[in-house]
């Protein structure tokens, strides 16, 4: 475990990586702007920011979750994949806005209005539309139960 002291000081600039000693080892640092991110080179991934589609040189790569950043307009409808596997859990995290979530299979719908309002589920085929101007994170990920995790979100 690193001791705070053997840390030496990073500055971040201009969403640049920079190294940074700790110990024996190198960190890197990443800043940037998830709304950049998505209206740019990676714009190809539906919104999605982290996750094993991701070049291993942007340091968004991961074989175990997947995250994805949103912003919509009120009004903003979306269905889900058409299929999405049972073994894979979703947690939104309403950052700001409204959404109201529905479950056509289970015909039952969730609405989340507060900042930090969350909804879990497992994978299942769902409609999402925006109640006013909203910003929301999805995270995916395998569940305990499931088969070995596979890409769902991305390209």
């Amino acid at each position: 475990m690193t001791k705070l002291a053997e840390t030496i000081p990073v500055r971040v600039v201009r969403g640049k990586s920079i190294k940074n000693a700790v110990g024996n080892k190198f960190m890197k640092i990443k800043k940037g702007n998830l709304d950049n991110l998505i209206k740019g080179k990676f714009s190809k991934y539906r919104r999605w920011v982290v996750g094993n589609f991701m070049p291993k040189s942007t340091m968004l790569d991961s074989k175990k979750c997947e995250v994805k950043w949103v912003g919509r307009h009120k009004g903003n409808r979306k269905s889900s994949e058409k299929r999405l596997a049972s073994s894979i859990r979703t947690l939104v995290i309403l950052i700001s806005g409204g959404l109201k979530i529905y479950f056509p299979t289970k015909k039952e719908t969730v609405v989340l209005s507060k900042q930090a309002d969350y909804l879990v589920y497992d994978g299942m085929r769902h409609e999402t539309e925006a109640l006013e101007d909203s910003h929301f994170i999805v995270i995916r990920w395998q569940n305990e139960k499931g088969e070995k995790y596979k890409k769902c979100c991305g390209k």
